[in-house]
């Protein structure tokens, strides 16, 4: 896993230097990209690590609970039409998990 930082605080994470060489040059990281001799990109405020999937800072974990919930966001929004019951238990229960994960 390859993580953005902007300013010490992780923005994006991507799954590998593919992903990350295609996001840079697009310039998703809202600067413009630019290419090292060594032909590596380095986007200006932020610094790139690689990081073992196996761990996971309080960062990624908030990253991707809030990930989750705006995911399933929709559910509650279905439920005002159609009840509480139209929202599964497994949704509901993984959301709750998500929001006690935040930190």
């Amino acid at each position: 896993m390859i993580n953005i930082k902007k300013n010490g605080v992780i923005t994006n994470s991507g799954p590998n230097q593919e992903w990350l060489d295609k996001h840079l040059a697009m310039g998703t990281f809202g600067c413009p990209a630019s290419q090292n001799e060594d032909g590596s990109w380095n986007p200006a405020e932020y610094s790139i690590e690689e990081v073992d999937d196996s761990i996971k800072s309080q960062d990624q974990i908030n990253m991707e609970a809030r990930a989750y919930l705006a995911s399933t966001d929709w559910y509650l929004i279905r439920s005002l039409e159609l009840g509480p019951e139209s929202i599964p238990e497994s949704v509901l229960s993984q959301r709750a998990e998500a929001r006690e994960n935040i930190k």
